[in-house]
């Protein structure tokens, strides 16, 4: 436990706020990657042709098509999450016959879980 006066503690749910922010790991000036996962529901019909594109893009590692709400999970790398966003936006929203994506950011419970 900290070692402060009773009145300046912090409470339970900020110490579990200060401890989940360490699961996100951010790159560090080594090169560091960020990976996450995105989910993409498209068009009936147009799974083939989509499949392709995707496979196209370089900051998808992974391609993989799926039965079910969503037809493909992509796993992919950037820089940081602000590049990430702006890949996801730019470029596969864009994409004809994209209509939903959701977009999960791999975390990390210590420093080599993500090596």
């Amino acid at each position: 436990m900290d070692n402060y006066p009773l009145y300046l503690r912090r409470s339970p749910p900020h110490n579990r706020i200060r401890s989940r922010k360490r699961l996100i790991r951010t790159p560090t000036n080594d090169g560091d990657m960020i990976r996450g996962y995105i989910m993409v529901e498209c068009e009936v019909g147009r799974e083939q042709t989509l499949y392709q594109h995707l496979t196209e893009l370089p900051w998808v590692l992974e391609v993989h098509p799926l039965f079910g709400e969503y037809d493909f999970i992509l796993k992919v790398e950037a820089k940081d999450p602000n590049e990430l966003a702006k890949e996801v936006i730019d470029e596969l929203r864009a994409m004809e016959g994209v209509l939903d994506t959701k977009t999960f950011l791999e975390a990390s419970f210590g420093p080599d879980d993500m090596k």
